[in-house]
């Protein structure tokens, strides 16, 4: 049975997972005396898929010196993990496993692994009580992408190119083209995107259409901007009447949404809405397969019918003014009526509603705040995470155009913030490393997700920046999930899936400057920095491992 959070221990050893579907957070701690520490060479991971009956030691970079042919992976058995967070990223949605955890002794040369702390863990499915948590890979400068395909996925032929997008997309795409296919005759689908381009989801739309399924889009299109033109020709390719086809001229700065509601026959004439499909996902090649992204499907009528309602008010093409108070009024009208269910955001909106939200999460938070913003954080969000509470560890992840925004929050040798941007690694030790990133902007998810080990975990995602621009001059939308433990791991999971993939590069570039920090220490000194109060590593360990 699915839990997200599920605790082991063993004689001094003791170990924690928190569980998404493709992602699964895994952290371990001793408790013993500091005499033991110091023969501890790490740990070592002994994996079991017990759904699929396979096996497979966890392996790593890192080694001790001797170890050769750095760049080429070896077991943790024979080169432990000296750290107390891993993360297996590569866990399927629904399988079961067991993970032994091994403390390492010995000698660098004779690695002896211990009796292992054991977790037996569940992974989230993606679709659960009506509530669907969608992933892509959001990374292509990866080695995993290089071994396995080496050139851009347009580059290749099929059928490698198809299996190049297809392993980027992982969930998104085909989540979304099922959400479209499964509206049938007589139902209605209500789009609104900013950015209109990806012929598979146009596919998808021209045959719902063609089945009997009315499609009606508003789409971005202010004048002047070139999202417009391309937005307006590949909307044309539809086909839909007129009247279907609705362009958003007013915005006063973009049209960000990013959703689709389904509405079906009500049994009375009319149409309900039923289900709506949501996130930051642009219907993009860089959307869907290049950059960070999330899609939530949810199976919730009074979810879905509020989006309906946000879309007719959209479908006006209201001025910024009638827009805000248009906005205001319907959030006033809608939140009353979903008391257990989501706290959902439309923009514009006067005043500073989401980024007072953004705020509380951030400075309400006990632990651990894990923050994804491509384009920065408004102000007083980057004063509340230099407010927080000592304890509170804060992970960041923001493209590299953020590089002064990060510069205002103190760095982890004087608090435990720590965030970091893409990097690419084109080679390691004169060898190929990871494959050419393509695109711009590789973060794209936006999110703050707050103490999720925790039995009420909360979870602000959607399409909006943590801007005031995208609180007062665009179309956004966001939704407030609390205490829905399985989305929220998946969404920690996934979130600590690219800034672990993009600290470790940093890290590894760091290498030129620190030669020597490339290798595994030959006894339990590593663990000093995790037991010296005041240090990001010492509140680490007790964050994550409980």
């Amino acid at each position: 049975m699915y839990k997200a959070v599920v605790r082991s221990s063993k004689g001094n050893y003791s170990a924690r997972a928190l569980v998404g579907s493709h992602s699964i957070g895994l952290a371990w701690n001793h408790t013993g005396p500091a005499s033991d520490r110091a023969t501890l060479l790490g740990f070592a991971i002994h994996r079991f898929d017990l759904t699929n009956g396979t096996e497979t030691w966890i392996k790593g970079q890192r080694r001790f010196p001797g170890q050769e042919n750095r760049g080429e992976n070896l077991e943790t058995r024979f080169a432990p993990i000296q750290k107390f967070r891993w993360g297996d990223y590569g866990a399927y949605p629904g399988h079961r496993y067991r993970y032994e955890i091994h403390p390492v002794k010995g000698s660098a040369t004779s690695p002896k692994p211990r009796a292992p702390v054991v977790l037996r863990v569940d992974a989230a499915p993606m679709l659960d009580k009506g509530v669907g948590v969608y992933s892509n890979r959001g990374v292509s400068a990866s080695l995993a992408y290089r071994l396995k395909f080496e050139k851009a996925p347009q580059d290749l032929a099929e059928p490698k190119r198809s299996q190049a997008f297809a392993w980027l997309t992982r969930d998104i795409l085909p989540a979304l083209l099922a959400f479209i296919d499964a509206a049938t005759a007589g139902d209605e689908l209500r789009v609104a995107i900013y950015e209109f381009e990806d012929d598979d989801i146009i596919g998808a739309l021209k045959a719902a259409a063609a089945r009997g399924v009315r499609v009606r889009i508003i789409y971005h299109a202010r004048a002047g901007d070139g999202q417009t033109i391309e937005n307006a020709a590949k909307v044309a390719t539809l086909g839909l009447p007129i009247v279907d086809v609705i362009p958003r001229t007013n915005v006063q700065n973009i049209a960000h949404n990013k959703f689709i509601v389904h509405r079906v026959p009500d049994g009375a004439g009319g149409l309900t809405a039923a289900r709506v499909w949501t996130g930051s996902t642009n219907f993009t090649r860089s959307g869907l397969y290049l950059q960070t992204n999330l899609g939530l499907a949810l199976e919730a009528a009074g979810v879905a019918d509020a989006f309906s309602r946000y879309w007719e008010l959209l479908a006006g093409d209201p001025d910024r003014v009638t827009a805000k108070q248009l906005s205001a009024a319907l959030i006033a009208a809608v939140r009353p009526t979903l008391p257990q269910g989501p706290t959902l955001h439309f923009s514009p909106i006067a005043g500073k509603e989401l980024l007072d939200v953004a705020v509380d999460l951030v400075s309400d938070a006990k632990e651990l705040v894990l923050i994804s913003s491509p384009f920065g954080l408004d102000g007083q969000i980057i004063t509340a995470i230099n407010a927080n509470s000592a304890d509170v560890v804060e992970y960041g992840l923001v493209n590299t155009t953020q590089g002064k925004m990060i510069k205002l929050i103190p760095h982890a040798s004087s608090r435990f913030s720590w965030f970091t941007t893409p990097n690419w690694l084109p080679e390691l030790d004169g060898k190929p490393w990871d494959a050419k990133p393509l695109g711009q902007h590789k973060i794209h998810t936006k999110l703050i997700v707050v103490d999720p080990f925790s039995t009420k975990p909360r979870a602000l995602v959607g399409s909006a920046n943590f801007s005031d621009e995208s609180v007062n001059k665009n179309d956004e939308n966001a939704m407030l999930i609390e205490g829905d433990r399985r989305s929220t791991a998946i969404v920690a999971t996934e979130f600590l899936r690219m800034f672990d993939h993009y600290k470790t590069r940093a890290f590894i570039a760091s290498l030129a400057q620190k030669p020597d920090d490339q290798y595994l220490a030959s006894d339990g000194s590593w663990t000093t920095p995790y037991y010296e109060p005041f240090r990001l590593k010492f509140r680490e360990r007790q964050v994550f491992a409980g």
